[in-house]
């Protein structure tokens, strides 16, 4: 096993308070076999004086300093200079388990699998891991359209680990900077027809919430942008197994961006471009997408009140943001 390379790329953007946290979990991982490219991207404060002090200290560790170009360029600066086997992902504000990388390749070596997914916790502050027994962890086996079905491994790139043949030829657009977790992922796992992928149920990664992260403050057009690449790469998806998920991905990300911008722009425009999309996702659906799901899809577009009252069910804060929103309008309005 240990003759297999794992390259951990890991963008940074001005989190300098985060960086020592990140890198000393991958660094003191068990598994010592990894090439660690960290990229800063375009950071203002000390990050890249940081990273740069680490690669003095370890030979693992390589330093791109890009200009600002989202985390979508920077994953992609460092994938293009990676010589590992594998492929990992790591946010430069979350950490890892210390056999983090030893248990996905132990499952790895195991089963065969293309791409191996861990469990995650959301994390508000640093907690001691316990020590696992990495050779009795439990796992599944499932082929890449039961993980796409999967919410966290659809829209989440980090907590697994990619074999390089799974490496997509299509590089995410730097306007998606909401849901580029998700176009990325897709653009991984829809390169091939068929993917061997391994689920291991034991939380491996350690996803840090903060205020000031980029989901708090990206604009809601972010929505409509991965809305948008999907349908432009939909022609070399569709003739594989994965059309369906990707339908559904277009479709969440249009009634999310359509519900995001109700209290602002131009409603006109934005109707039309919604009913665009929408119209694109009918053309496209055939016998085998259920009748179930296009009725489902069907009455959150024609009534989007129904699609409001769903999303603060499930998540009554949305409430909150609506009565922000409002007022952030009227403000701008008398302005």
């Amino acid at each position: 096993m240990n003759n297999k390379k794992i390259s951990v790329c890991l963008p940074f953007y001005n989190i300098e308070p985060y960086v020592s946290r990140c890198l000393d979990s991958v660094l003191d991982n068990t598994y010592r076999n990894l090439e660690i490219i960290c990229v800063n991207d375009g950071s203002t404060d000390g990050t890249s004086a940081l990273l740069h002090e680490y690669a003095k200290k370890d030979p693992r560790v390589i330093v791109i300093d890009n200009e600002n170009g989202g985390v979508s360029f920077a994953r992609q600066a460092a994938i293009d200079i990676a010589t590992g086997d594998f492929l990992s992902f790591v946010d430069g504000d979350d950490w890892v388990h210390p056999q983090f990388f030893e248990i996905l390749l132990t499952v790895q070596e195991k089963t065969g699998a293309e791409a191996v997914v861990c469990n995650y916790a959301a994390c508000a502050e640093f907690a001691e891991p316990h020590e696992i027994e990495a050779d009795k962890v439990p796992f599944q086996v499932a082929d890449n359209l039961s993980l796409l079905n999967d919410w966290h491994a659809r829209t989440h790139i980090w907590g697994r680990i990619y074999s390089r043949k799974l490496s997509p030829q299509t590089v995410v657009p730097r306007n998606i900077n909401m849901g580029e977790d998700t176009a990325f992922n897709l653009s991984f796992l829809c390169s091939e027809q068929d993917t061997r992928v391994a689920r291991v149920s034991e939380a491996l990664y350690f996803y840090f919430q903060r205020e000031d992260s980029i989901v708090h403050t990206v604009s809601h057009a972010g929505k409509l942008d991965v809305a948008l690449f999907f349908v432009e790469q939909y022609a070399a998806i569709k003739e594989t197994d994965k059309y369906g998920i990707v339908l559904h991905e277009i479709l969440r990300n249009m009634l999310t961006y359509r519900y995001l911008m109700s209290f602002s722009g131009d409603q006109g425009s934005i109707r039309k471009t919604c009913r665009s999309i929408y119209a694109f996702c009918k053309r496209n659906w055939v016998s085998s997408f259920p009748v179930k799901e296009k009725m489902k899809y069907s009455i959150l577009y024609y009534c989007p009140f129904v699609y409001r009252l769903f999303r603060i069910i499930t998540d009554p804060t949305m409430l909150d943001w609506e009565r922000i929103e409002k007022k952030r309008q009227q403000e701008k309005v008398e302005r």
